[in-house]
Protein backbone atom coordinates (compact mmCIF):
# COMPACT_ATOMS: atom_id res chain seq x y z
CA UNK A 1 0.00 0.00 0.00
CA UNK A 2 2.81 2.65 -1.46
CA UNK A 3 -0.47 4.93 -2.46
CA UNK A 4 -3.72 5.57 -1.83
CA UNK A 5 -5.81 8.10 -3.62
CA UNK A 6 -8.98 10.02 -1.64
CA UNK A 7 -11.25 11.98 -4.64
CA UNK A 8 -12.10 15.43 -3.72
CA UNK A 9 -15.23 17.05 -4.74
CA UNK A 10 -17.12 19.26 -3.14
CA UNK A 11 -20.84 18.36 -1.95
CA UNK A 12 -23.13 18.66 -4.99
CA UNK A 13 -26.31 18.98 -3.04
CA UNK A 14 -25.10 21.36 -0.34
CA UNK A 15 -23.89 23.68 -3.80
CA UNK A 16 -27.09 23.17 -5.49
CA UNK A 17 -29.48 23.99 -2.41
CA UNK A 18 -27.55 27.42 -1.98
CA UNK A 19 -27.99 27.79 -5.51
CA UNK A 20 -31.86 27.65 -5.36
CA UNK A 21 -31.81 29.71 -2.61
CA UNK A 22 -30.24 32.55 -3.70
CA UNK A 23 -32.02 32.02 -6.79
CA UNK A 24 -35.02 32.84 -5.12
CA UNK A 25 -33.72 35.50 -3.17
CA UNK A 26 -33.23 37.12 -6.38
CA UNK A 27 -36.27 36.75 -8.39
CA UNK A 28 -38.05 37.46 -4.97
CA UNK A 29 -35.81 40.74 -4.80
CA UNK A 30 -36.36 41.56 -8.30
CA UNK A 31 -39.84 41.03 -7.98
CA UNK A 32 -40.25 43.20 -5.79
CA UNK A 33 -38.01 46.29 -7.29
CA UNK A 34 -39.84 46.32 -10.29
CA UNK A 35 -43.19 46.38 -8.31
CA UNK A 36 -42.62 48.55 -5.95
CA UNK A 37 -45.35 51.47 -5.15
CA UNK A 38 -44.56 53.00 -2.08
CA UNK A 39 -41.86 53.33 0.76
CA UNK A 40 -40.23 51.05 3.20
CA UNK A 41 -39.97 51.46 6.88
CA UNK A 42 -36.86 49.56 8.50
CA UNK A 43 -36.98 50.12 11.89
CA UNK A 44 -36.12 53.92 12.40
CA UNK A 45 -35.17 54.17 9.11
CA UNK A 46 -37.57 55.36 6.14
CA UNK A 47 -37.14 55.08 2.55
CA UNK A 48 -39.31 56.49 -0.25
CA UNK A 49 -40.37 54.64 -3.24
CA UNK A 50 -37.42 55.70 -5.34
CA UNK A 51 -34.77 54.38 -2.64
CA UNK A 52 -36.46 51.63 -1.43
CA UNK A 53 -36.68 50.32 -5.20
CA UNK A 54 -32.77 51.19 -5.18
CA UNK A 55 -32.37 48.86 -1.87
CA UNK A 56 -34.62 45.81 -3.33
CA UNK A 57 -32.11 46.17 -7.08
CA UNK A 58 -28.73 45.99 -4.40
CA UNK A 59 -30.19 42.86 -2.65
CA UNK A 60 -30.84 41.43 -5.84
CA UNK A 61 -27.10 42.22 -7.29
CA UNK A 62 -25.98 40.29 -3.96
CA UNK A 63 -28.36 37.58 -4.27
CA UNK A 64 -27.23 37.30 -8.31
CA UNK A 65 -23.60 37.47 -7.46
CA UNK A 66 -24.23 34.58 -4.81
CA UNK A 67 -25.51 32.69 -7.61
CA UNK A 68 -22.50 33.35 -9.80
CA UNK A 69 -20.37 32.35 -7.28
CA UNK A 70 -21.49 28.91 -6.36
CA UNK A 71 -22.33 28.18 -10.04
CA UNK A 72 -18.50 28.98 -10.66
CA UNK A 73 -17.40 26.57 -7.57
CA UNK A 74 -19.63 23.58 -9.09
CA UNK A 75 -18.71 24.61 -12.74
CA UNK A 76 -15.08 24.00 -11.31
CA UNK A 77 -15.15 20.83 -9.48
CA UNK A 78 -16.49 18.97 -12.22
CA UNK A 79 -13.90 20.47 -14.81
CA UNK A 80 -10.77 19.75 -12.49
CA UNK A 81 -9.93 16.20 -11.09
CA UNK A 82 -8.56 17.11 -7.66
CA UNK A 83 -7.79 14.11 -5.53
CA UNK A 84 -5.89 13.89 -2.01
CA UNK A 85 -2.49 11.47 -2.84
CA UNK A 86 -0.85 9.77 -0.14
CA UNK A 87 2.04 8.26 -0.97
CA UNK A 88 4.96 6.57 1.11
CA UNK A 89 7.20 9.55 1.59
CA UNK A 90 4.70 12.53 0.90
CA UNK A 91 1.16 13.81 0.85
CA UNK A 92 -0.39 16.06 -2.10
CA UNK A 93 -3.52 17.48 -1.91
CA UNK A 94 -5.47 20.67 -3.01
CA UNK A 95 -4.26 23.99 -0.79
CA UNK A 96 -7.83 24.76 -0.22
CA UNK A 97 -11.19 23.18 -0.53
CA UNK A 98 -12.00 25.34 -3.91
CA UNK A 99 -8.15 25.95 -5.35
CA UNK A 100 -6.43 24.15 -8.21
CA UNK A 101 -3.10 24.13 -6.70
CA UNK A 102 -2.06 20.99 -5.35
CA UNK A 103 0.88 21.10 -2.53
CA UNK A 104 3.26 18.85 -1.71
CA UNK A 105 4.39 17.84 1.54
CA UNK A 106 7.17 16.00 2.62
CA UNK A 107 7.17 13.85 6.13
CA UNK A 108 10.45 14.61 6.37
CA UNK A 109 9.58 18.27 6.22
CA UNK A 110 6.72 18.44 8.63
CA UNK A 111 7.63 20.07 11.80
CA UNK A 112 4.16 19.67 13.36
CA UNK A 113 0.98 18.83 13.07
CA UNK A 114 -2.38 19.82 14.82
CA UNK A 115 -5.24 17.43 14.23
CA UNK A 116 -8.41 19.43 15.27
CA UNK A 117 -12.32 17.88 17.15
CA UNK A 118 -15.13 19.29 17.20
CA UNK A 119 -17.94 17.46 18.91
CA UNK A 120 -15.37 14.51 19.49
CA UNK A 121 -14.53 13.75 16.12
CA UNK A 122 -11.78 14.44 13.92
CA UNK A 123 -12.60 17.36 11.35
CA UNK A 124 -9.27 19.33 10.85
CA UNK A 125 -5.52 17.65 9.93
CA UNK A 126 -3.08 20.91 9.49
CA UNK A 127 0.44 20.12 8.24
CA UNK A 128 3.19 22.90 9.00
CA UNK A 129 6.66 22.12 7.24
CA UNK A 130 9.74 23.70 7.59
CA UNK A 131 9.95 25.94 4.06
CA UNK A 132 6.83 27.09 5.11
CA UNK A 133 3.92 25.11 3.40
CA UNK A 134 0.56 24.65 5.31
CA UNK A 135 -1.82 22.39 4.06
CA UNK A 136 -4.97 21.71 5.79
CA UNK A 137 -7.65 18.84 4.84
CA UNK A 138 -11.21 19.36 6.41
CA UNK A 139 -12.91 16.40 6.57
CA UNK A 140 -15.32 17.87 4.42
CA UNK A 141 -13.04 17.38 1.59
CA UNK A 142 -12.91 13.73 1.59
CA UNK A 143 -16.25 11.46 0.70
CA UNK A 144 -16.95 9.81 3.67
CA UNK A 145 -16.24 10.03 7.24
CA UNK A 146 -14.59 6.63 7.45
CA UNK A 147 -12.26 7.56 4.58
CA UNK A 148 -11.30 10.49 6.67
CA UNK A 149 -10.31 8.56 9.82
CA UNK A 150 -8.66 6.13 7.82
CA UNK A 151 -6.59 9.21 6.10
CA UNK A 152 -5.74 10.62 9.31
CA UNK A 153 -4.28 7.27 10.68
CA UNK A 154 -2.34 6.98 7.74
CA UNK A 155 -0.81 10.58 8.29
CA UNK A 156 -0.49 9.57 11.95
CA UNK A 157 1.50 6.39 11.27
CA UNK A 158 3.61 8.00 9.00
CA UNK A 159 4.45 11.29 10.76
CA UNK A 160 5.32 9.29 13.65
CA UNK A 161 7.74 7.19 12.19
CA UNK A 162 9.78 9.98 10.90
CA UNK A 163 9.87 10.63 15.01
CA UNK A 164 7.53 13.38 15.28
CA UNK A 165 5.00 12.85 18.21
CA UNK A 166 1.50 13.90 16.65
CA UNK A 167 -0.17 16.93 18.69
CA UNK A 168 -2.51 16.34 21.43
CA UNK A 169 -6.16 17.14 20.00
CA UNK A 170 -7.44 21.22 20.29
CA UNK A 171 -11.26 21.24 21.61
Amino acid sequence: MDKLEFQYKPNLIKHLSGVLFFLLLFFSSAYFAITNERGVIIGIIELSKENATFLYLVFALLFISAVINSSLILYKSFLFDRKIIIEKKYISAPKNPISNDIIKIYYKEVFRVNYRHENKKLTFLTFFSKDRKLLTISRYMVPRQKDFEQLCALVKDRVKDKGIPPQKPTD
